[in-house]
């Protein structure tokens, strides 16, 4: 059933970390209150609806059950500042190996103002990181209060692939005068990592 995870911290936290963790499988169905002022710049702070930091990870579909998220974002308070949110992981690194985020499907549902540098369907920073056959729908109801990417799958691609992934979201955005907010319905955001050109191929975008 649904979750909802208050946070009543006031300082920069990261929460649920894993490295060299294969995920395989999982159904995850959050609901996260933002219920907290945090300090000005604390700008490490990480949500996913699976883990909010991951390095060297993998996160796949298995033969018994589908892996899903669903991630509901609300707010009671005014935020400072976060780093990075996404369906998956809020932060998603390959720094030894790739990492691996495929056969997931994703239900977003986002409704807040926050200032937040990377919002992604699956994940708020991929680095090194290759997403198949994945699928993101939903809403994207947000007021950008700085400049942010925000993307269907991914805030920020840096290296890796997106690829055969299906994408049925409705953005409706609003933007405070003179701030820059990169937007996408795949990525936000796209650059190459340590020499590795970032690649987006084969996805659908609003379709049946």
């Amino acid at each position: 059933p649904p979750r909802s995870t208050l946070f009543p911290y006031t300082t920069l936290f990261r929460s649920g970390v894993a490295n060299n963790t294969s995920f395989e499988g999982c159904i995850s169905n959050v609901e996260v209150e933002f219920n907290i002022d945090f300090e000005p710049n604390a700008g490490g702070v990480y949500i996913g609806g699976l883990v909010a930091y991951a390095q060297n990870c993998k996160v796949v579909d298995s033969a018994e059950s589908t892996t899903s998220v669903a991630l509901s974002v609300t707010k009671t308070k005014v935020i400072k500042r976060f780093n990075s949110i996404g369906g998956v992981a809020g932060y998603f690194e390959g720094n030894s190996v790739t990492a691996e985020i495929s056969g997931v499907t994703a239900t977003i549902n986002q409704e807040v103002d926050i200032y937040v540098d990377h919002f992604g369907g699956l994940v708020g920073n991929a680095v090194n990181t290759n997403i198949t056959n994945c699928t993101v729908q939903g809403n994207f109801k947000h007021t950008a209060l700085e400049t942010s990417n925000i993307g269907g799958i991914v805030g920020q691609l840096q290296g890796g692939t997106v690829s055969n992934c299906t994408i049925t979201l409705v953005f409706n955005l609003t933007i405070a005068v003179n701030n820059k907010v990169n937007v996408g319905f795949v990525a936000g955001y796209v650059a190459s990592y340590n020499q590795q050109i970032a690649t987006i191929e084969n996805c659908k975008i609003n379709q049946d």
